[in-house]
């Protein structure tokens, strides 16, 4: 498979921290069905998503 440049970011460790998935985490609901978050679960999500954005593009830069 050819090398596309693309990066993967993986939010497991922010949504289910310790390998645990909980439906209620800090008082936040964070599944709005068995696959799909709520709103308020991916705003924590924020905060993570953009250090990862981050990390991919500094090791694009150096």
């Amino acid at each position: 498979m050819p090398n596309t440049g693309a990066g993967l970011v993986d939010l497991n460790a922010a949504i289910c921290p310790d390998d645990t998935c909980t439906a209620v985490r800090d008082g936040v609901v964070i599944y709005r069905d068995s696959d799909h978050l709520t709103v308020r679960a991916t705003q924590h999500l924020v905060e993570p998503l953009t250090r990862a954005i981050a990390a991919l593009d500094s090791d694009r830069t150096h």
